[in-house]
């Protein structure tokens, strides 16, 4: 997934504060962990009964999406199992 990164940085030449915008292919970790204690990860497979789940990060938050783009809190689902990633 591309992130855009904000630095605030000092110019070499100048010595002024000047931001530094970059693009970086990453993976944002959400801080929740399913009920093997792994990290859910954006783009992680969350498997929950006999439905499986994608992570997304959308308006600022962690949600599940399915087959139907339907938004489940992440919060509700740390029951569930990570059985995979998107890249796989």
């Amino acid at each position: 997934m591309k992130h855009s990164i904000r630095q605030r940085v000092l110019d070499p030449v100048t010595g002024l504060k000047v931001t530094k915008i970059e693009q970086v292919n990453g993976e944002l970790g959400s801080g929740l962990y399913d009920r093997n204690d792994k990290e859910f990860f954006e783009g992680d497979r969350v498997k929950l009964g006999s439905q499986v789940f994608v992570v997304e990060f959308t308006n600022g938050h962690f949600g599940l999406t399915d087959d139907d783009s339907d938004w489940h809190d992440l919060d509700l689902c740390t029951h569930g199992e990570i059985v995979g990633h998107v890249d796989d």
